[in-house]
């Protein structure tokens, strides 16, 4: 008896709750919501900054504000230019395991894409299931920094790309070995 009154009293609710949502009003609120978020982005989008609305800020913040507006082109370093090879070959060695002692850890097993570029984790792991004393952070936009990794020790992406790799605790491997792989 106990069970039949509390599977009445689920479906009651379940039924109540979908007769709600299955009112037009809620339809038509789901459709402006949607068509708001869509006028957003195609003015985001348009490229146009004096289209942007104007944000909404706290009175503490309007003081260092600035509008991020869009990113300036990418600036290589003249010593290391930008070519389609070098993307291809960086996009393969962030992929590849094989840049750690074990064979199992890449750059993309903590700087996730579907995370956002970063693994969403309070302390990363790395080598053995060892856990470091950081995030990984996002790499997103990451072309733009001028200092890399939480303290900044990085000045470089060319520099900040070994130090994963030679790190105890992260994939924990020789860079002459991890360079011959």
């Amino acid at each position: 008896m106990k069970y039949v009154l509390s599977w009445i009293l689920i479906a009651s609710i379940s039924i109540l709750f979908l007769s709600n949502c299955l009112q037009p009003n809620v339809y038509k609120e789901i459709s402006q919501d949607q068509s708001f978020i869509d006028k957003i982005r195609a003015l985001y989008s348009s490229g146009d900054t004096s289209r942007w609305p104007e944000p909404q800020l706290h009175k503490m913040a309007l003081a260092n504000f600035s509008e991020i507006g869009h990113l300036p082109k990418v600036k290589y370093p003249q010593d290391n230019p930008y070519s389609a090879e070098k993307a291809a070959l960086g996009k393969t060695l962030f992929y590849d395991p094989r840049l750690s002692v074990s064979n199992q850890i890449a750059c993309a097993s903590c700087h996730d894409p579907e995370l956002g570029w970063t693994d969403n984790k309070t302390f990363s792991f790395g080598h053995d299931r060892q856990l470091g004393s950081r995030n990984a952070m996002t790499i997103m936009n990451i072309a733009f920094t001028q200092s890399l990794f939480w303290d900044g020790r990085a000045e470089s992406i060319e520099q900040q790309s070994q130090m994963p790799i030679q790190d105890h605790k992260e994939m924990n491997e020789h860079i002459d070995l991890a360079t011959d792989k």
